[in-house]
């Protein structure tokens, strides 16, 4: 399992490392290009994102971002957030 997250260092984040997921930190930040370069590159050979982030008018450019690099990816399957706008 990957888990994408703003915050490696959550404890929520820590949690899932200890029980063996992948934790990549990433801004979701569409003008970053390194960072969207780092969000694809996670998602190379992922079947399926299920997108998490909880709505505000930080996370809308995020999903868009996440969206695009799911495509971009080759990602099968997207779940959108219920939490999101």
């Amino acid at each position: 399992m990957i888990v994408l997250t703003r915050n490696a260092n959550s404890p929520a984040a820590l949690e899932l490392a200890v029980q063996g997921a992948e934790i990549i930190k990433v801004t979701f930040d569409d003008g970053d290009p390194e960072d969207v370069a780092t969000l694809k590159h996670a998602l190379v050979g992922i079947d399926v994102v299920v997108n998490a982030i909880a709505s505000s008018p930080v996370a809308a450019s995020g999903m868009k971002v996440l969206v695009k690099a799911a495509v971009e990816a080759g990602v099968r399957v997207y779940f959108p957030s219920e939490f999101g706008a």
